[in-house]
């Protein structure tokens, strides 16, 4: 018997597939850090949008005689609003690229 026979499943794999390998899953777990980046934002920015409903509905509670407090709480959270699905339409078109390649 040969001392220097590989008997590894590596050794049946050639090297220029496992680097493939390697790499693609090098790939994949960076991916999915990207993600988990991308809800942590999401996460963040909910809890941002339930402080500031919260915020509204205390104005138009307990200040009846002025709207104006409760229609820039109300345009914070609009805002607020129009930038998250902006952010999330921009990491949507960014994922489906990246998984077409």
């Amino acid at each position: 018997m040969n001392r220097h026979a590989c008997v590894s499943v590596h050794c049946l794999i050639p090297l220029s597939a496992r680097i493939f390998i390697y790499r693609y899953l090098a790939f994949l777990f960076a991916l999915d850090r990207e993600l988990e980046k991308v809800e942590s934002f999401f996460a963040r920015k909910l809890n941002d949008l339930k402080k500031q409903r919260e915020k509204y509905r205390y104005v138009q509670s307990h200040d009846h005689d002025s709207n104006s407090e409760a229609l820039v709480a109300l345009t914070e959270t609009m805002n607020l609003i129009h930038n998250l699905l902006s952010f999330a339409d921009t990491n949507k078109k960014g994922f489906a690229k990246i998984l077409k390649k």
